[in-house]
């Protein structure tokens, strides 16, 4: 058996297009096995023999929802291929501990699926105790994930909704170097929306990060706001709107955010990373080209802050 790491989807296939936020996220997944627990990785597929391998590691992609199964169409052909070639694997079988353990037993009686699960045990792998290094944040922080940092992405996560959980609830004790990108959300619907003082929310988060006694941080740049004109799928609507305030008002919002968020960091030798100046058009608005090619608010992994620095 090959001493590697077979990177497998039952429910999903692993997304490997490297234009879309899905392999974005199997990319933070990828770099965490390989430089955290030094294990080379294959991206397996329907096709994949998976008995050659001494180690599976089971996810279902960034979106998955254990037991809903919707699938485009109901087809459930090369699940089932895949779920009767896991029956008969006799490997080790981990999952990523921030995770659920998928529930194929419901899916087959929920579908009535003609096929029969045989259970594993699946160990579970919590990358955030074996690595004093965390990037934490929104559906947008895989864009600022790297070798040796764990990673903790939690879509609809606004950075108000950490601040009100408390920072010290995401970042245990071993972790000594925290990279933290959330807000864009904030942005979008919540800070006009709410007349927040950007002032005292910033204060709030530098009170917290603060209190976490790190030996460095480095902060997110939000990113700049793409034309109003962008199409959102319903799943990325906030009570059925888009967002909320004018592309101008947002901008001045996110400017000042920005602002603020840098004179944190140098007043406490933080790192502030930011996003290139040819991100945007002649009109201040991110373009169109760096976003994923379909209805979404990421960006695409090509362009993503750890790609675009690499050294």
């Amino acid at each position: 058996m090959k001493d590697k790491v077979g990177l497998y989807g039952i429910f999903n296939e692993i997304s490997t297009s490297k234009i879309h936020h899905g392999f974005g996220y199997i990319k933070t997944l990828i770099t965490q096995i390989e430089s955290i627990l030094g294990k080379e990785v294959d991206v397996l597929n329907t096709d994949s023999d998976i008995s050659e391998y001494k180690y599976l590691f089971i996810d279902e992609g960034v979106n998955f929802v254990n037991k809903s199964w919707n699938k485009i169409g109901g087809d459930f052909t090369k699940t089932l291929i895949k779920l009767e070639k896991f029956n008969n694997y006799t490997g080790k079988v981990f999952y990523n501990a921030l995770k659920e353990v998928p529930d194929y037993e419901h899916m087959v009686t929920k579908r009535k699926l003609d096929a029969k699960y045989t259970p594993h045990e699946f160990v579970a792998i919590n990358f955030i105790e074996l690595t004093d290094k965390l990037t934490l944040g929104d559906s947008h922080s895989v864009s600022a994930h790297e070798q040796c940092f764990a990673m903790n992405t939690i879509n609809g996560k606004t950075m108000n909704g950490f601040l009100t959980d408390g920072l010290k609830q995401y970042v245990p004790s071993n972790i000594k170097h925290l990279r933290f990108y959330a807000g864009n959300i904030d942005i979008r619907f919540h800070f006009h929306r709410l007349s927040v003082n950007l002032t005292e929310f910033v204060a709030e988060l530098e009170k917290q990060l603060l209190d976490l006694n790190l030996d460095h941080v480095d902060i997110m740049q939000p990113l700049p706001i793409e034309d109003e004109s962008r199409k959102l799928p319903g799943t990325g609507l906030y009570k059925g709107q888009p967002f909320y305030g004018s592309w101008e008002e947002r901008n001045n919002i996110r400017n000042t955010f920005s602002d603020l968020l840098e004179d944190m960091c140098n007043r406490n030798n933080f790192t502030y990373m930011k996003w290139p100046d040819n991100f945007k058009d002649k009109d201040g608005k991110l373009k169109f080209e760096i976003m994923e090619p379909r209805q979404s608010v990421h960006i695409k992994p090509i362009y993503y802050y750890t790609e675009i620095n690499k050294k």
